[in-house]
């Protein structure tokens, strides 16, 4: 489980996140949403324990009742995977190898790797060097690298970014399934991709929490309003039956 109560955090003394309260049970799906400087990034990155000197913050979240400060980087490592906005990787290692990189025990699983490659489409591009990957596939390779690190708890910041719709639906199928044993956190700009998939959304405005709950809960036209100052309808959509919004 992760749990903060009235997280603050400040950046060159400009308040960035103010009183988050929140609870993420150790099973499911959850979205962060909200409009760009909402904080969205500046939370998962806290949560996943990311160091940064520059930003200062106070009640700092915590996993399975531990503070994440406590946490070794080893122990980090084997209990969170973190995909930031832009992963990079200056070294030519195959996508193979580089999948690879989020396997720790002493013998890979090639099963692991293999299943990784297989569900991002990446099996063709195996042999070939990352540095030479599009965007797109680049990320892929990234995310598949994370859920090869086998860790508890997921935490992706926009991994959609630079893929097209198909790999998104894709990605998002993933996660769902491994979300019925693992949590899995996601910030995104696609509110309506997050009401399909989510069963848990944040919604932020401002460095605040303004709603937390279901999809059905959060996803309001009032609480759009607040969040991104725009005004839009509540439809349902027409397969999966979710809400979905309509500007």
């Amino acid at each position: 489980m992760i749990e903060a109560i009235n997280l603050c955090a400040e950046y060159e003394k400009k308040a960035i996140l103010k009183n988050i309260s929140f609870c993420l049970k150790d099973k499911g799906l959850t979205m962060l949403l909200g409009a760009n400087g909402s904080g969205k990034s500046t939370l998962l990155s806290i949560i996943a324990g990311v160091p940064n000197n520059s930003l200062k913050f106070k009640n700092e979240p915590m996993i399975d009742n531990m503070p994440i400060s406590s946490f070794s980087s080893l122990k980090r490592a084997h209990t969170i995977s973190f995909i930031t906005q832009n992963e990079i990787c200056a070294w030519a290692y195959t996508v193979r190898e580089y999948v690879s990189l989020g396997y720790f025990a002493k013998e890979k699983d090639e099963k692991l790797v293999d299943w990784a490659l297989e569900s991002f489409s990446l099996e063709t591009l195996a042999e070939r060097a990352v540095t030479e990957l599009s965007g797109g596939e680049f990320q892929r390779a990234a995310i598949a690298r994370s859920l090869v690190q086998d860790t508890p708890y997921i935490l992706l910041d926009e991994p959609q970014a630079n893929l097209d719709i198909k790999h998104q639906y894709t990605l998002f199928e993933i996660l769902k399934k491994i979300a019925e044993t693992k949590c899995v956190v996601v910030t995104m700009h696609d509110i309506n991709m997050a009401a399909i998939f989510a069963e848990q959304i944040l919604l932020l405005s401002q460095g605040s929490i303004i709603a937390d709950g279901t999809v059905k809960n959060v996803i309001t036209s009032e609480n759009i309003k607040k969040a991104y100052d725009i005004n839009v309808k509540i439809v349902e959509h027409p397969i999966k039956k979710c809400v979905q919004i309509a500007v």
